[in-house]
């Protein structure tokens, strides 16, 4: 499948995080999903990214919704579809795109799913993200975002990035509205490109980071322990934890004894010491 047959925001996407991360797989669903959310795309990019590099993938956010948006969508009446529901990737189709009529959904489902074709499946993600845009999108704009389609020019929106590729999408359509704005009947692109080089821009990475500083310090703010992430750093806790013949380095040495020192603050600091040593 080429990228003339996905949605423009979720190549966007997907390029710009690849970019950053190209050895993270980026499936084209999740992409999807949440585009159909009405999020920004610097939110999503900056939202990836940081699951990426926190928990080392991008987060599929159906696993957690997948139970809710099941329960509210179970049909008053069956129909014989055209494919079972038994069928779970049927069934998440069902739950992602829980607006578009299952008819339809089972329609794309039955054409575009093919065992000698190894994408079908982002051929039928890509399919009903169109219908999306074409059916429900336009209720959710706001006045403001009318707006920006009724002027916009995606050619010249996508040579900002030709240009500058690490410039940030949000900002970048910030600047290209402000600049249309004060700008003749005839503008020249070429004005708006030459004042970001000469006086800076926003960068996507930029904005990456900011937001990996902000997740790690509430991290440091709310410690939460989580299992799952402990066990990937030691498996066998309790093994490694108990194993006296180990050797252990002198900070590691150093950090006991003080955390110990301070915890039982009565016991002799000699005994703490003798305790460690025949302990290692």
């Amino acid at each position: 499948m080429t990228d003339a047959n996905i949605h423009p925001s979720v190549i966007l996407i997907r390029d710009r995080l690849r970019d950053i991360f190209p050895d993270v797989k980026l499936p084209l669903e999740v992409i999807g999903w949440h585009i159909r959310q009405s999020t920004p795309i610097e939110t999503i990019c900056s939202n990836i990214a940081t699951e990426i590099l926190v928990y080392g993938q991008a987060v599929d956010p159906r696993k957690s919704q997948a139970e809710e948006h099941t329960a509210s969508n179970v049909p008053t009446t069956i129909s014989t579809p055209i494919a079972t529901t038994n069928d779970d990737t049927l069934q998440t189709l069902y739950d992602v795109f829980n607006s578009i009529p299952r008819d339809h959904i089972d329609n794309a489902y039955a054409r575009l799913k093919n065992a000698n074709n190894p994408n079908w499946y982002d051929d039928i993600v890509n399919e009903l993200l169109s219908y999306d845009g074409d059916k429900s999108a336009t209720n959710k704009r706001s006045t403001d975002q009318m707006i920006v389609d009724d002027i916009f020019v995606p050619d010249e929106y996508n040579r900002l990035f030709a240009v500058l590729p690490d410039l940030d999408p949000d900002y970048a359509l910030q600047r290209y509205m402000q600049y249309l704005e004060h700008s003749s009947s005839k503008p020249d692109l070429n004005v708006l490109i030459t004042n970001l080089i000469e006086h800076g821009y926003v960068k996507l990475t930029e904005k990456l980071e900011r937001s990996r500083n902000e997740r790690l310090k509430q991290n440091l703010r709310e410690p939460k322990f989580e299992i799952n992430e402990f066990l990937k750093t030691f498996p066998n806790p309790l093994e490694y934890f108990y194993d006296r013949t180990k050797n252990v380095s002198e900070s590691y040495k150093s950090h006991a004894f003080i955390y110990l020192a301070n915890a039982f603050a009565r016991v002799p600091i000699g005994h703490i010491r003798e305790i460690l040593s025949n302990h290692n």
